[in-house]
């Protein structure tokens, strides 16, 4: 199995060492960076759900205590004749801008007066003696005796959705037509912030009040999303969910009272747009942290292996005999210390090498005095290393020729 050089592993080592952690955080941040801010997200749309709810319901109150002081003369004044109460009925029509008409229902639910703004009259014949005891909201409040407000209806007078706010006097019931315009205007003025929808949606889940026109004069009915059932069960929240094909998050209030839901909605991609732009941009600086963590890491390393590449052709150079070399200035202190050791190692080697040297030379000074013929050579193969001086007069061979024989060539010899 083959090595693998230092240096790709010391780049590896840093690469790991500094980018693991890196990506461990940028993980947990960008998750915690999500989770808070969806939360908080999520947070704000229900609150401002709960805020339009109160201030509806507060809007809504300005209809009940006309028709409360209405209902408190009536009961107050038992002989007031027809034209007292017609009078009663017009001034409160004329003197508000909350009722495009008022009436009073029998005890049989048959429309007995009728108060209209000006210029309105002649619809008066036609309202007086309709049968609206078939209505829910009529058999309500004779069942109940409780205010309450019908879900939408197309008005007689001015031919626009309108509610009915009913309340009992005495065995006769007093409503109220509003036009849904003046709730939607009121709504449409609290929506401050523009990538938001108010919606109020019916007790049967008809859309009463949206930004889109066609859509709240259609009632288009919503009562399968999500939100809406989760509000009518009373779990006022945030939810997700579709609608024309648009994902939306959807936070529900209900609307005390008249029992309305408030959808604040706000389409997936508007709401956390910038979420995911963070992301984005924090991956992006993830991203080149990791770049800058790998190029590092490299430099690093061939910083690292440099010496030892030095120290490794500087070995090469002494074991082929050159005992005189110089290494590059040392960077780190082990480094340098490292360096004086090799240079203490060469010098050694220097220095038995030239005792070796000389033993040799006297050696051979020694071998080639003495008189006796002397060969020396291996005992394993019989190869002749070398004869001495005298073993040359006595055979004739040169040092070179006698190299080329055997022991036993010589001794045959």
């Amino acid at each position: 199995m083959g090595l693998k050089p230092l240096k790709r592993i010391l780049a590896l080592t840093f690469a790991f060492a500094a980018i693991v952690p890196l990506l461990i955080v940028s993980i947990l941040s960008i998750n915690h960076l999500a989770v808070d801010n969806i939360g908080e997200i999520e947070k704000k749309n229900l609150l401002l759900a709960k805020a339009m709810s109160g201030q509806v319901e507060v809007f809504l109150r300005g209809p009940m205590v006309v028709l409360q002081n209405i209902s408190a003369m009536l009961e107050g004044n038992p002989d007031y004749s027809e034209g007292d109460i017609q009078k009663l009925l017009e001034l409160h029509v004329s003197g508000s801008e909350l009722f495009e008409s008022i009436y009073i229902l029998d005890e049989n639910g048959i429309v007995q007066n009728v108060g209209l703004p000006s210029g309105k009259e002649d619809f008066k014949r036609d309202i007086i003696g309709i049968d609206l005891a078939h209505k829910e909201f009529y058999k309500k409040v004779r069942q109940t005796g409780q205010p309450t407000w019908s879900d939408t209806f197309l008005s007689l007078i001015s031919g626009r959705m309108s509610l009915a706010l009913c309340i009992g006097v005495d065995d006769r019931v007093l409503v109220g037509n509003c036009s849904i315009d003046l709730l939607a205007g009121f709504v449409q003025r609290i929506n401050t912030e523009a990538m938001l929808v108010a919606t109020i949606v019916d007790r049967g889940g008809a859309i009463i009040v949206h930004p889109d026109p066609v859509i709240a004069a259609r009632q288009v009915n919503i009562s399968h999303l999500q939100p809406v059932q989760e509000g009518f069960d009373g779990n006022e929240g945030t939810y997700r969910y579709f609608f024309n094909n648009e994902e939306y998050i959807g936070s529900v209030s209900l609307i005390p009272g008249p029992g309305w839901l408030v959808l604040v909605s706000q389409e997936k991609a508007d709401a956390y747009g910038h979420i995911i732009h963070a992301a984005i941009y924090f991956l992006g600086g993830v991203v080149g942290a990791i770049l800058l963590a790998v190029l590092f890491a490299l430099v690093g390393a061939r910083s690292f292996s440099r010496p030892l590449s030095e120290f490794a052709a500087r070995a090469k150079v002494i074991a082929d005999g050159d005992y005189d070399f110089s290494l590059p200035r040392p960077s780190y202190l082990e480094e340098k210390e490292l360096g004086e050791s090799f240079h203490k190692m060469a010098d050694a080697i220097k220095v038995r090498q030239t005792a070796l040297q000389e033993s040799e030379v006297r050696f051979r000074e020694i071998f080639n005095a003495v008189n006796e013929a002397i060969l020396i050579y291996d005992s394993a193969t019989g190869d002749v290393i070398g004869i001495n001086k005298a073993m040359q007069d006595m055979y004739g061979y040169s040092q070179d020729e006698a190299v080329q024989l055997t022991a036993g060539d010589l001794s045959g010899g």
